[in-house]
């Protein structure tokens, strides 16, 4: 089972659920904002956040399982940054 566990998910616990569901990821995480249209985005937060958090970005909307999808980057990303993205393919 690729998910269901306690404490952080890691990046081949992501890699093995996505694979689990027929999805395809590139060879690894990629610094800045994504230039494809599919990808998984870490995000590093503020001051008022500790750790970071990852988000769905597709066709140009961010699909966060904290903040819902939307066209602009959830209220948290105010003092917070994508440091690095996992392209996907679909």
């Amino acid at each position: 089972m690729a998910t269901g566990h306690k404490g952080r998910t890691r990046t081949k616990d992501l890699v093995r659920a996505l694979k689990s569901l027929g999805i395809d990821s590139g060879p690894g995480w990629k610094m800045g904002f994504p230039k494809c249209e599919t990808a998984v985005l870490r995000v590093t937060h503020g001051e008022e956040y500790i750790g970071s958090h990852w988000v769905v970005w597709h066709k140009k909307k961010y699909y966060d399982p904290a903040f819902g999808v939307s066209s602009k980057p959830g209220k948290y990303l105010g003092g917070s940054r994508v440091t690095s993205h996992l392209e996907v393919r679909l």
